[in-house]
Protein backbone atom coordinates (compact mmCIF):
# COMPACT_ATOMS: atom_id res chain seq x y z
CA UNK A 1 0.00 0.00 0.00
CA UNK A 2 0.95 3.11 -0.78
CA UNK A 3 -0.14 6.72 0.43
CA UNK A 4 0.16 10.40 -0.41
CA UNK A 5 -0.64 13.16 1.54
CA UNK A 6 -1.22 16.70 -0.58
CA UNK A 7 -2.03 20.17 0.83
CA UNK A 8 -3.71 22.48 -1.48
CA UNK A 9 -3.60 26.46 -1.25
CA UNK A 10 -5.73 26.21 1.60
CA UNK A 11 -4.52 26.10 5.11
CA UNK A 12 -6.77 23.42 6.53
CA UNK A 13 -7.47 21.58 3.34
CA UNK A 14 -5.48 17.96 2.44
CA UNK A 15 -6.05 15.40 -0.34
CA UNK A 16 -5.08 11.79 0.97
CA UNK A 17 -4.19 9.35 -1.87
CA UNK A 18 -4.61 5.72 -0.62
CA UNK A 19 -2.79 2.93 -3.24
CA UNK A 20 -3.81 -0.52 -2.98
CA UNK A 21 -1.03 -2.51 -4.51
CA UNK A 22 -2.52 -5.75 -5.78
CA UNK A 23 0.02 -8.75 -6.77
CA UNK A 24 -0.42 -9.02 -11.18
CA UNK A 25 -1.88 -12.80 -10.42
CA UNK A 26 -4.71 -11.19 -7.80
CA UNK A 27 -8.13 -10.05 -10.07
CA UNK A 28 -9.97 -7.03 -7.95
CA UNK A 29 -13.06 -8.50 -6.83
CA UNK A 30 -15.17 -8.86 -4.00
CA UNK A 31 -12.73 -9.55 -1.60
CA UNK A 32 -10.29 -7.14 -2.25
CA UNK A 33 -13.00 -4.30 -3.02
CA UNK A 34 -14.03 -5.25 0.71
CA UNK A 35 -10.83 -4.64 2.21
CA UNK A 36 -10.78 -1.42 0.50
CA UNK A 37 -13.96 -0.46 1.77
CA UNK A 38 -13.27 -1.44 4.78
CA UNK A 39 -10.13 0.22 5.54
CA UNK A 40 -11.40 3.81 3.80
CA UNK A 41 -13.82 3.39 6.52
CA UNK A 42 -11.77 3.31 9.31
CA UNK A 43 -9.28 5.50 7.67
CA UNK A 44 -11.83 8.14 7.34
CA UNK A 45 -13.43 8.32 10.23
CA UNK A 46 -9.90 9.00 12.55
CA UNK A 47 -10.18 11.66 14.59
CA UNK A 48 -7.13 13.81 13.71
CA UNK A 49 -8.76 14.56 10.57
CA UNK A 50 -11.68 15.76 12.56
CA UNK A 51 -10.87 19.69 12.36
CA UNK A 52 -9.17 19.26 8.60
CA UNK A 53 -10.99 19.45 5.58
CA UNK A 54 -9.32 16.64 4.15
CA UNK A 55 -10.27 14.03 1.12
CA UNK A 56 -9.94 10.58 0.32
CA UNK A 57 -8.74 8.99 -2.81
CA UNK A 58 -8.78 4.80 -2.19
CA UNK A 59 -7.32 3.27 -5.38
CA UNK A 60 -7.19 -0.53 -5.95
CA UNK A 61 -4.64 -1.61 -8.80
CA UNK A 62 -4.01 -4.93 -10.42
CA UNK A 63 -3.52 -6.47 -13.63
CA UNK A 64 -7.42 -7.39 -14.11
CA UNK A 65 -10.68 -7.15 -12.29
CA UNK A 66 -13.33 -9.53 -11.86
CA UNK A 67 -17.09 -9.56 -12.40
CA UNK A 68 -17.97 -7.85 -9.01
CA UNK A 69 -15.94 -4.89 -9.71
CA UNK A 70 -17.04 -4.63 -13.39
CA UNK A 71 -21.13 -4.62 -11.80
CA UNK A 72 -19.48 -2.02 -9.29
CA UNK A 73 -18.06 0.15 -11.62
CA UNK A 74 -20.60 0.19 -13.56
CA UNK A 75 -23.10 1.28 -10.73
CA UNK A 76 -20.41 3.72 -9.05
CA UNK A 77 -20.16 6.18 -11.72
CA UNK A 78 -18.56 3.93 -13.98
CA UNK A 79 -16.10 6.96 -14.75
CA UNK A 80 -12.58 5.33 -15.63
CA UNK A 81 -13.49 2.81 -12.37
CA UNK A 82 -15.10 4.69 -9.89
CA UNK A 83 -17.08 1.78 -7.79
CA UNK A 84 -17.97 4.45 -4.88
CA UNK A 85 -18.33 8.25 -4.21
CA UNK A 86 -19.56 10.33 -1.37
CA UNK A 87 -18.86 12.97 1.04
CA UNK A 88 -15.26 13.49 1.19
CA UNK A 89 -14.18 9.62 -0.28
CA UNK A 90 -14.09 8.20 -3.42
CA UNK A 91 -12.98 4.73 -4.15
CA UNK A 92 -11.24 3.21 -7.50
CA UNK A 93 -10.35 0.07 -9.40
CA UNK A 94 -7.63 0.52 -11.86
CA UNK A 95 -5.44 -2.15 -13.90
CA UNK A 96 -1.95 -1.01 -14.38
CA UNK A 97 -3.11 -0.81 -18.17
CA UNK A 98 -5.57 2.32 -17.33
CA UNK A 99 -2.87 3.83 -15.66
CA UNK A 100 -0.39 4.28 -17.55
CA UNK A 101 -2.52 5.06 -20.69
CA UNK A 102 -4.21 7.81 -18.02
CA UNK A 103 -0.22 9.28 -17.40
CA UNK A 104 0.70 8.67 -20.80
CA UNK A 105 -2.20 10.93 -22.16
CA UNK A 106 -1.67 13.44 -19.56
CA UNK A 107 1.68 13.85 -20.35
CA UNK A 108 1.10 14.18 -24.17
CA UNK A 109 -1.23 17.04 -23.32
CA UNK A 110 1.14 19.09 -21.20
CA UNK A 111 4.15 18.63 -23.91
CA UNK A 112 1.25 19.41 -26.37
CA UNK A 113 0.47 22.64 -24.47
CA UNK A 114 4.06 23.51 -22.96
CA UNK A 115 5.95 23.08 -25.92
CA UNK A 116 8.14 26.05 -26.00
CA UNK A 117 11.33 26.03 -28.65
CA UNK A 118 13.88 28.83 -26.92
CA UNK A 119 16.08 30.31 -29.47
CA UNK A 120 19.47 31.32 -27.71
CA UNK A 121 19.65 34.60 -30.01
CA UNK A 122 15.94 35.82 -28.69
CA UNK A 123 16.72 34.69 -25.52
CA UNK A 124 19.99 36.41 -25.49
CA UNK A 125 18.33 40.17 -26.54
CA UNK A 126 15.42 39.34 -24.04
CA UNK A 127 18.47 38.96 -21.30
CA UNK A 128 20.19 42.40 -22.81
CA UNK A 129 16.91 44.14 -22.25
CA UNK A 130 16.12 43.54 -19.32
CA UNK A 131 19.70 43.86 -17.39
CA UNK A 132 21.09 46.38 -19.68
CA UNK A 133 22.36 48.48 -16.79
CA UNK A 134 24.13 45.66 -15.46
CA UNK A 135 25.32 44.30 -18.29
CA UNK A 136 27.29 47.42 -19.75
CA UNK A 137 30.42 46.57 -21.07
CA UNK A 138 30.43 42.92 -20.63
CA UNK A 139 28.89 41.31 -23.58
CA UNK A 140 31.15 42.48 -26.69
CA UNK A 141 29.04 41.03 -29.41
CA UNK A 142 25.55 39.27 -29.63
CA UNK A 143 25.72 35.70 -30.12
CA UNK A 144 23.40 33.89 -32.74
CA UNK A 145 22.05 30.44 -32.25
CA UNK A 146 25.59 28.92 -32.14
CA UNK A 147 27.31 28.90 -28.80
CA UNK A 148 30.36 30.76 -28.71
CA UNK A 149 33.71 28.87 -29.69
CA UNK A 150 35.98 30.74 -27.14
CA UNK A 151 35.17 33.17 -23.80
CA UNK A 152 36.53 36.25 -25.86
CA UNK A 153 33.63 35.72 -28.17
CA UNK A 154 31.15 35.82 -25.25
CA UNK A 155 32.11 38.04 -22.65
CA UNK A 156 34.74 41.15 -22.88
CA UNK A 157 36.24 41.58 -19.15
CA UNK A 158 37.41 44.49 -17.92
CA UNK A 159 41.49 44.30 -17.09
CA UNK A 160 42.24 42.62 -13.58
CA UNK A 161 43.67 45.19 -11.31
CA UNK A 162 45.87 43.96 -8.52
CA UNK A 163 47.23 45.13 -5.48
CA UNK A 164 50.69 45.12 -4.68
CA UNK A 165 51.55 43.37 -1.31
CA UNK A 166 53.34 45.75 0.84
CA UNK A 167 55.66 44.33 4.05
Amino acid sequence: MLSKAIRRYKANELTHLVVELKAPKVKIDEKEILQVEQYAISVTKDERFKNVKTTWAFWAISDDYGDYAEYRMKNGGGENGKIHEADNLTIWVKTWAQVIDENRARMQFFQEKLEYEAKKSESLQDFQKRYAEFLQGIIAEELGDDPPTAVSEMVEAPPVQRKKKTG
